[in-house]
This record gives structure tokens, C-alpha cells and sequence, in this order.
């Protein structure tokens, strides 16, 4: 609720934040300042972003989309970019109607699809200026139980009906958001259900929004992989191997034998073993955060 005071009480024509546990690296206000005073045209600029640990340990990077195209596609599930780190436009900000305080959990992402939908112009720098700091004491799904996943599912039914050239019932969202934020519960039908209702989804975008079939088949193969690589590490963790391997042969069956799904099948065979691949995927992903860190200035993290 503070926020909307706050965004009244601002004086100057723009506002930038950032939570209380996250880091602004060097340059952050001055390098998005210098942004949206050279696009006038955009509401709000954001920005990568890397994942930090309690102890300021790398995780991963956060690459929001930069284009239009790709920002509708992956607002249709998620935020399609940061409010961390984010400057935005007071004006424009206040025009539509400033932060929805019915939502708790998802304000950032109903503000995003209110802008998207009326049109007016958000995007990402593709610098990264901010760390988003994961740890045990974050606000997580687990604590506030499934009031925040109500929400999404409300915006992303919204997001639904707007961009999409076809209808989907109550339950079809319902699934189609429990299985990117809740993947690792759904039964084995549910489960072939939401991925039949996520195909459908970026396959049937409205002809105005001018995205080609070729950008639609992209996201759609990439959505599910990542959807059937997050169901799979879940079980993973939860040692449940043999659930595991009929995942992984299943995504074999729809992504190829040289997929990255091979290789998790292989594994699960090893039992506790398989443990391993989910730490070399992050591992992995902390080199990739080093990686694009290498020209920043030493602000602490490892």
C-alpha cells in the first residue's frame, strides 16, 4: 500500500525503486536515468538482473525480454520484466491508474499487463544493473500459501483473453498456471493436460498483434522444456527417481534423444546420483552470472 503514496508524493517526473534486501550496483539511477530520457517513448525501462544468495554468492541472471513481441508472449505467464531495479514514468504510471492494492503478491505484474494492454511502451535494459537477493527469508510461495497464485491467475486470465484468438475455461487456466508455478504436483494427466493447454495458448495468438509462426513455435518449445525440466528436478529433489525417469522419457518422446531429457533419463537410473545434474545446472548458471559480471566493479559478490 505504500506505494501508491509514494508515487504521488514524488515529485520529479520519474520513480525508480528497489526492495530493502536487493542491491543497486554502481550506475544503476544514473545508467536508467539516461535510458527513458533517450527513449521518451517507453513508461518504464527495467534491466537484468542476477540472483544473490544471503552470503552475496552468484546464482544466476535474470534476461527479461527486450522487445514487444517477446514481452507479450512472456507476460501471458509471468512478469514480463522487473520492478526491481525498474525506473517508470510518473505520468504514465498515474494515467493507468497507478498499483492495484487488491494484489498482495503480484501488484508488479498487474501494473505490467494493464500497460501492455493499453498500449503503452515497457522494455528492459539490457545491462545488468541490480541483484535480487534469494534466501530463506524471502517472501516465497510457501509462506503466503496459494493466495499469490490466485492472483496470477486472475492476471494471466486476463492476459488469456486479451491476447489469445480462442477461449479457455476456468479450469484451463488453473492449469495452465499450476504448471509453471506448481508443476511438481500435478498428476500424470493433469500434467499432459496443461502441456496440451500451454501449446495452445502460444499457438493461438490474435492476429493483431503481429507476432509470426515461427516466434509462436519458439516460445512454445521453449515454455515446455522448461516446464518439464522444472517437473522433473522437482521429483529429483524429492527423490522420486522412477517418477523421474517416466518424466524424462515422456520428454524424449516430444523433444528428441539428443535432448538435454536423454541425459536425465540416463541419470535416473544412478538413483541418488542423479542429484548431481540439478547442482552442475547451477553451477553452471553461477559461471554464466561471473561471466557477465566480469566488467562490473567488485561490489562483494563471489
Amino acid at each position: 500500500p505504500s506505494l501508491n503514496p509514494g508515487l504521488k508524493l514524488a515529485k520529479g517526473d520519474y520513480f525508480a525503486r528497489i526492495d530493502g534486501d536487493d542491491v543497486a550496483l554502481p550506475q544503476w539511477l544514473q545508467t536508467q536515468v539516461n535510458a527513458i530520457e533517450k527513449y521518451p517513448d517507453y513508461s518504464v525501462i527495467s534491466s537484468y538482473a542476477v540472483a544473490i544468495d544471503e552470503k552475496n554468492r552468484l546464482k544466476k541472471v535474470y534476461t527479461p525480454p527486450l522487445n514487444r513481441e517477446d514481452i507479450i508472449l512472456r507476460s501471458l505467464i509471468a512478469p514480463p520484466i522487473h520492478h526491481v531495479g525498474s525506473i517508470l514514468k510518473k505520468k504514465d504510471i498515474i494515467k493507468a491508474g497507478g498499483y492495484n492494492e487488491r494484489y498482495i503478491y503480484a501488484a508488479d505484474y498487474e501494473l505490467w499487463e494493464r500497460l501492455v494492454r493499453k498500449d503503452f511502451k515497457i522494455t528492459t535494459s539490457s545491462k545488468v544493473l541490480v541483484a535480487i537477493r534469494e534466501h530463506g527469508k524471502s517472501v516465497s510461495r510457501s509462506e503466503h500459501g496459494r493466495r499469490d497464485l490466485e492472483e496470477i491467475k486472475e492476471i494471466v486470465g486476463r492476459n488469456i483473453n486479451n491476447f489469445v484468438n480462442v477461449k479457455f475455461s476456468n479450469d484451463e487456466v488453473s492449469l495452465f498456471c499450476r504448471v509453471n508455478y506448481d508443476e511438481g504436483n500435478l498428476t500424470a494427466a493433469e500434467f499432459n493436460e496443461a502441456i496440451a493447454v500451454t501449446k495452445k495458448v502460444y499457438m493461438n495468438l490474435a492476429p493483431s498483434l503481429k507476432i509470426g509462426d515461427l516466434k509462436m513455435t519458439q516460445w512454445t518449445k521453449a515454455r515446455c522444456v522448461i516446464i518439464y525440466l522444472k517437473r522433473i528436478f522437482s521429483f529429483i529433489a524429492r527423490k522420486d527417481y522412477s517418477i523421474a525417469r517416466e518424466a524424462s522419457l515422456k520428454a524424449i518422446k516430444e523433444f528428441g534423444p539428443l535432448s538435454i531429457f536423454a541425459v536425465l533419463w540416463a541419470g535416473s537410473f544412478l538413483g541418488g546420483a542423479l542429484m548431481l545434474i540439478p547442482r552442475f545446472y547451477n553451477k553452471i548458471l553461477r559461471q554464466k552470472a561471473r561471466f557477465q559480471l566480469r566488467n562490473q566493479p567488485n561490489i562483494g559478490m563471489s
